[in-house]
């Protein structure tokens, strides 16, 4: 068949380009696998100050709240790690000044009233994570006693988020 005016390579481009030319047969084809493996994983993306208003003496409460993300079906645990800041007691850290030598408690507990604790056996279960970020709020409470100097106090407490 002759078409007066195109040539037969224009012919057969237009030919394929429309579905109307052969296949190719020749090669081969299979299947790409594709796995994934899902882990249990926790972070914690972010933890507020725990800011005490001014203090002049006796007990005061102040919150902290924490950001934290698990795995869907995670169910993780809140626990303090070891610091130069610990007392020794459980859930009890020194707060100290750069100008005196005063310390004084502090003492972080969860929701409940229950002392944060130091290991994953002894920390704060938390609720069966779906996999969004969630906000936990630690408290803690300081007991200025009247031996306490003027100044500001800090304390540098780790949290750990196990799972």
């Amino acid at each position: 068949m002759a078409f007066p005016g195109i040539s037969r390579c224009r012919l057969l481009t237009a030919a394929f380009a429309l579905g109307l030319g052969t296949h190719i047969t020749d090669g081969a084809a299979t299947n790409l696998i594709v796995s994934a493996t899902v882990i249990n994983a926790c972070t914690i993306s972010a933890v507020s100050t725990m800011e005490f208003s001014s203090v002049t003496s006796g007990e005061s409460e102040a919150t902290a709240k924490i950001t934290y993300q698990c795995t869907n079906g995670v169910v993780p645990t809140l626990y303090h790690g070891d610091s130069p800041s610990f007392a020794g007691a459980a859930s009890t850290f020194w707060m100290s000044s750069s100008t005196t030598e005063d310390k004084f408690y502090l003492y972080l507990y969860t929701a409940d009233y229950t002392g944060m604790g130091s290991t994953q056996g002894t920390g704060r279960v938390l609720d069966l994570s779906d996999g969004s970020p969630q906000e936990y709020t630690v408290t803690g409470r300081i007991d200025v006693g009247t031996a306490v100097r003027a100044g500001a106090y800090t304390a540098t407490v780790p949290l750990v988020l196990a799972y």
